[in-house]
């Protein structure tokens, strides 16, 4: 739908839980986003003008503006909860984005983003951020949408600009650092490198495989900050006399293994750099000329887990043609979601908008803040980066190091009670006993003693008598 199609309405505060809950008739209607923003004091509703007159009419798209977004929000939620979050009921976007984004494209640009391309991408660092055993075969596609990538790759495939891009990353990177959600093994910054290609290259270029290996280890070698002290100069590695380039595929995979173990050496225990990453990444490609042995860099450490995303540009930018059956089913499934198109009154899908998500970081402290959300998955909190844009995000609470902390504290703690409650049932059984004794000693005392009492009474009336016979007789 055309934005110039949207139909705007405002209300007032009081009938504003009813326009969302889709039966307010008390709304002000304008054409005008910025007039129903000015009458409803920081919020505009728009409806699609074909469900103009419905019995059940909620809104499409909801605007809020910029500097009264947190009075807005505060208020929905103080005074009609049961509207929070507002994302629950349509897409809400910022006045500032909708004027930087809501602009009609009239035909899809030259240089538009190819969505194969950023599938690759995409597709590379889903097995970047995945365990190490899992292979693209029965990778889970579902997987993608926590990827940053992904929304990297759909804020430039809807909106097409640098600057949607730029933005998207920027929010990316604050929600990469909120401590509320779980850290990731690829870091936002190592991701940015990787994106650059996809989005400057043009649709129609095609590239051989070689020329892709060349041109990304050539544009990661001008981009380092230092000089690097790589001992295997790419320039040889990747000449036409290289082993690497043999028609043998032998020798091709004995190279690579002779790469991987000097590269290795030269590394030792230090976090390899970018450029070592994308050589690793380059040799593999070339020993399956294209995606087939993405496999050998599944067998390296996890620490080198950053060559699937060099592997996954060099994959994109070499096209379908080098790929294999296995990543072709792969990409293309991801391509399918990338590919969707984008409606301003389309169903968003995502948890949280970021209007809101900045608002509620900003107000309200601690992780349960999200974790009280209604979510469409219970562990995983979804916010829409910029409009068409979701990133999906695992909460900290949740991630599996704080769970098996947390199972390990438990176990802990059980096993504390379990000895603190055998050692003073031990003491009881112990204080027992030495109470048995002393009282069954009192009462062997008290008959040992009543004994003698008696033996010595008996005596001494017999010896009485014995003397008084004597008495007798004299």
């Amino acid at each position: 739908m055309k934005t110039d199609d949207i139909r705007w309405q405002s209300f007032e505060r009081s009938d504003l839980p009813k326009a969302l809950f889709g039966s307010a008739r008390s709304g002000v209607r304008s054409w005008h986003m910025e007039n129903a923003l000015d009458t409803g004091h920081g919020i505009a509703l728009g409806y699609a003008e074909e469900e103009q007159g419905e019995t059940y009419s909620p809104p499409a798209v909801i605007v809020l503006e910029d500097k009264a977004a947190a009075e807005t929000l505060s208020w929905l939620k103080t005074f009609a909860p049961e509207t929070s979050p507002l994302s629950q009921f349509a897409r809400v976007v910022s006045r500032s984005d909708w004027e930087r984004f809501g602009a009609e494209r009239r035909r899809r640009p030259r240089t538009a983003a190819r969505e194969d391309r950023w599938a690759c991408v995409v597709l590379g660092e889903l097995l970047a951020q995945g365990d190490s055993d899992l292979e693209v075969a029965t990778l889970p596609l579902s997987w993608s949408a926590s990827c940053f990538s992904t929304a990297v790759a759909r804020s430039a495939i809807i909106h097409a600009t640098e600057d949607a891009r730029r933005i998207c990353v920027e929010r990316l990177l604050v929600l990469e650092k909120d401590q509320k959600f779980a850290r990731r093994h690829v870091a936002i910054a190592s991701l940015e490198p990787v994106w650059a290609p996809p989005a400057a290259s043009r649709a129609e270029d095609t590239l051989a495989v070689s020329e892709v290996v060349d041109l990304v280890v050539s544009a990661i070698t001008r981009a380092a900050e230092e000089p690097t002290d790589l001992k295997v100069r790419p320039a040889t590695l990747f000449s036409p006399q290289s082993d690497l380039m043999s028609d043998s595929v032998e020798s091709r995979v004995v190279a690579f293994q002779r790469l991987t173990a000097q590269i290795g050496d030269e590394v030792g225990e230090r976090a390899p750099t970018a450029l070592e990453q994308a050589v690793i990444a380059a040799g593999a490609f070339l020993v399956g000329r294209g995606s087939s042995h993405s496999f050998l860099l599944s067998r390296l450490p996890r620490r080198w887990s950053h060559t699937f995303t060099w592997f996954g540009l060099m994959a994109g930018l070499a096209g379908p043609q080098s790929w294999d059956g296995e990543w072709s089913r792969a990409a293309k499934g991801i391509e399918r979601f990338l590919r969707g198109t984008f409606d301003w009154c389309g169903v968003s899908g995502a948890d949280l908008s970021w209007p809101e998500y900045s608002w509620l970081t900003s107000t309200f402290t601690g992780k349960q803040v999200f974790a009280e959300l209604p979510k469409m998955l219970p562990k995983v909190l979804s916010v829409e980066v910029v409009p068409g844009a979701i990133c999906q995000l695992r909460l900290a609470t949740d991630s599996p190091g704080a769970a098996r902390d947390a199972s390990q504290r438990e176990t802990a703690d059980a096993e504390r009670r379990e000895r603190e409650l055998r050692d003073t049932l031990d003491q009881v059984a112990s204080l027992a006993t030495r109470a048995r004794q002393l009282v069954g000693g009192q009462e062997a005392q008290r008959t040992t003693g009543q004994g003698s009492f008696a033996l010595d009474d008996t005596q001494e009336r017999e010896s009485s008598a014995s003397r008084s016979r004597r008495g007798k007789r004299h």
